[in-house]
């Protein structure tokens, strides 16, 4: 049975008491949910030259790699990368605290599972994975907090 929420003098449900600063997990998740969306921004994948390349071509601005926003992925990453950080937005309490932790982990480890698919040797792949990695972590530890929610203090 779930205990009863705290309730003010007159008996009507109090206010729930907002934090000042956020906790590991709430760091954690934001900070992979930039990691992820900053890693558009360097080298993602490698393009190969043509095979039928006459000898002695001259080749003028080539790039042979390409960053995160020309890459397949842009779109899924932006939106579960943003989707794990929206949901910080809901003040967790103990009945919401296992769904936004759901919401939340899935949209990490989906944002993981694409990277893993797209995996090359290049800076934005490395940046985007740490980012994933934060926000599956953070998700867990939001779960996990001690102080069980939103105004209770830790024990």
């Amino acid at each position: 049975m779930m205990p009863d929420a705290p309730r003010q003098e007159n008996g009507a449900p109090a206010p729930p008491n907002m934090r000042r600063f956020m906790s590991r997990g709430e760091a954690a998740i934001l900070l992979g949910m930039a990691l992820t969306v900053f890693s558009l921004f360097f080298y993602w994948s490698r393009l190969s030259l043509p095979a039928n390349v006459v000898p002695g071509a001259m080749f003028m601005n080539l790039q042979t790699k390409r960053t995160g926003f020309a890459s397949p992925v842009r779109w899924p990453l932006t939106l579960c990368a943003t989707l794990c950080g929206a949901v910080l937005l809901w003040v967790p309490t103990e009945r919401t605290r296992l769904p936004l932790a759901v919401v939340q982990a899935a949209s990490g480890l989906a944002c993981g599972i694409l990277i893993v698919t797209h995996f090359e040797m290049l800076p934005g792949v490395f940046i985007a994975l740490a980012g994933a990695a934060l926000m599956v972590f953070g998700a867990m530890d939001r779960l996990n907090d001690a102080n069980g929610g939103a105004g209770k203090g830790r024990a």
